[in-house]
């Protein structure tokens, strides 16, 4: 339903994640030869916020690893029985860690870049262009006040 940044500091980056479902349940029995059937409505709801960690992974992705927290899944049950709707509530403790497996960003952006020189030989054309592929390398992050901070190393590469 809903994923959003909150703040940034520390390498640490806050996230509110609100997740929500409804569904049914088919459910149907028989005790001492008296069958029984019922569907009941579940409802799940967590909204909770979520602290990542932030750091490089190789040189090519940024990665966000939550950091593991006890996250509670609100849950509601209705049963119908005998005309009554019968409402059942349970909170259930997850590991923000089971939920939310560590996400990994691209970062390494391949771009090229066309550099004039002078000519080999002299004629109408005064200069050639040369097609330089641009490779970021040894990257880092850090998480601010500010937003987040990427370093990297540049290199040159020929086509």
């Amino acid at each position: 339903k809903k994923f959003q940044f909150t703040s940034f500091s520390n390498n640490i980056i806050n996230a509110q994640i609100e997740i929500e479902g409804t569904g049914s349940i088919g459910v149907s029995g028989k005790y001492s030869g008296v069958s029984a059937h019922s569907i009941p409505r579940v409802h799940f709801y967590l909204d909770e916020e979520i602290q990542f960690t932030v750091s490089t992974a190789d040189s090519d992705y940024i990665r966000l690893m939550p950091i593991s927290k006890t996250v509670m899944l609100k849950s509601k049950i209705t049963i119908a029985l005998l005309g009554w709707n019968i409402p059942y509530y349970k909170e259930i403790p997850l590991q923000a860690t089971d939920l939310i497996k560590p996400v990994l960003i691209p970062s390494a952006l391949r771009s090229e870049i066309v550099f004039p020189l002078p000519a080999a030989q002299y004629g109408s054309e005064r200069l050639e262009f040369v097609k330089r592929y641009l490779r970021f390398s040894k990257s880092s992050v850090r998480a601010n006040d500010n937003g987040l901070e990427y370093r990297s190393n540049i290199d040159f590469e020929k086509e």
